[in-house]
């Protein structure tokens, strides 16, 4: 089952992330708890780390300081060794030729982009818009 986050105003989508499975978020904030956040899951991105995975949204406040979280992660990922590439998204980058340099690009969505860009991305709309991003 897939995780897809949304800007949503009123019925209207304006813009969304499809971050790939359940399983696919969870090893993203499995690796930033065991190798940046030394075990201790939401000690340094508590925004992005502490939200459950399912249902639920994070306020324009919210979307905010998750903004602030990416860019320091962003930092110190690209920092990092690159990981493997696990099921559909090392087909992904085979298809399209994408090879991660970095533990911040090791993590993609379906459109071969880091998915905390797109999730950064996600977030500004948010806070432009004053809107939450919804987790469906």
């Amino acid at each position: 089952m897939g995780l897809y986050l949304c800007v949503l105003d009123g019925c209207e989508d304006l813009d969304g992330v499809d971050v790939g499975t359940y399983d696919d978020f969870a090893r993203l904030r499995t690796y930033i708890a065991e190798t940046v956040e030394s075990g201790s899951r939401g000690s340094e991105f508590a925004t992005l780390q502490q939200h459950r995975d399912s249902r639920g949204s994070w306020s324009a406040g919210d979307c905010a300081r998750l903004d602030l979280e990416i860019e320091r992660l962003r930092t110190q990922l690209r920092g990092r060794p690159a990981i493997p590439l696990v099921g559909w998204q090392a087909e992904v980058a085979k298809q399209m030729g994408f090879a991660p340099t970095s533990a911040y690009d090791s993590f993609i969505d379906p459109d071969c982009e880091p998915v905390l860009d797109s999730i950064q991305r996600l977030a500004r709309v948010a806070v432009q818009r004053g809107l939450a991003i919804h987790f469906q």
